[in-house]
């Protein structure tokens, strides 16, 4: 009895573990990036579907820290503006999620997003440096 008992524990705990570092269910099937200048004008969108960087994108905002239910006032104008599209299920409609982006002089980015769970949020400098490869990969 006791061993099924830890068996039941150990494979409980297994599951617990695995839910808590798989994937969250989200899957981001588009990005679009959109420059903005300094008078806020708006480029035009890129639209990014590529797999493998839609991927690397989903890493890089994995690694953001966020601020929720926060409001920030930026003095300048965002450098991007990004939509991120995720599909959770077949017959769901897509989520679909804005940020905007500034890249800051101490190479960090800050990011106000849409999501009001999200609210703003800093990236460090490593994956500043990848969010910036990122963006501009596909122009």
């Amino acid at each position: 009895m006791k061993k099924l008992m830890l068996g039941l524990i150990l494979l409980l705990v297994t599951f617990l573990i695995a839910g808590c570092t798989g994937d969250d269910g989200l899957q981001l099937t588009r990005v679009d990036v959109q420059t903005v200048n300094t008078e806020g004008f708006e480029g035009e969108v890129v639209m990014i579907t590529d797999q493998a960087l839609l991927k690397e994108m989903k890493d890089v905002f994995k690694h953001v820290k966020w601020e929720p239910n926060s409001e920030v006032s930026m003095p300048t104008r965002e450098n991007y503006k990004v939509t991120l599209y995720f599909q959770e299920k077949d017959d769901m409609p897509e989520r679909q999620y804005e940020y905007r982006v500034w890249f800051n002089a101490d190479d960090t980015v800050t990011i106000i997003s849409s999501n009001l769970r999200e609210g703003y949020g800093l990236l460090d400098t490593k994956n500043t440096e990848l969010l910036k490869q990122k963006l501009t990969s596909e122009k």
